[in-house]
């Protein structure tokens, strides 16, 4: 079996660490939300702009398991998300 060959520079690594936003859209009578990957705040209002969604703020926190979470990481994940600075 043949191993597939990539060209130099495809599949790099990024070096600087991005954040996570979440923005919104309006389709289909509905508003709906994505996240966004971005190094800053300027760089996600772009981003943004480019997908033509709305930029809502940074997301502090992300917990896969949610719902299956305690009391005390649900709380802390909260409180984490909405005493992030929207604009930084």
């Amino acid at each position: 079996m043949e191993e597939a060959q990539e060209s130099r520079g495809e599949n790099l690594v990024l070096e600087r660490s991005t954040k996570q936003f979440a923005c919104r859209y309006f389709y289909g009578g509905s508003w709906w939300g994505i996240n966004l990957s971005a190094y800053n705040w300027a760089d996600a209002e772009a981003r943004a702009r480019t997908l033509g969604v709305q930029l809502d703020g940074e997301i502090g926190a992300i917990d896969p398991a949610f719902e299956g979470a305690g009391v005390c990481v649900r709380l802390w994940t909260i409180l984490r998300n909405i005493s992030r600075p929207r604009a930084q």
